[in-house]
């Protein structure tokens, strides 16, 4: 049980340290990890794509879909590994 309860604290530091404007995001996606670990699954996505479609997320507010994006490529990465 320690280990859980230093995990949340740990979560919830990194929360507080996300602008407001993310914290919903990072809230979606830790109600939706299941879900997006499926989205997520499949070939990788490349450098490019990411940085293209980080930046169109970021100028159009979408803090969701970015935090998508930097899912993919967590993943992606975590998979070369």
């Amino acid at each position: 049980m320690k280990d859980k309860e230093e995990y949340v604290q740990i979560i919830l530091e990194e929360f507080e340290k996300l602008p407001p404007e993310f914290q919903p995001a990072f809230l979606w996606v830790a109600v939706n990890i299941k879900v997006i670990m499926e989205l997520c699954k499949g070939p990788k996505m490349s450098e490019k794509k990411i940085e293209v479609f980080s930046r169109i997320a970021l100028e159009k507010e979408d803090y969701i879909t970015y935090a998508l994006i930097q899912f993919k490529k967590a993943i992606d990465s975590q998979e070369e590994n």
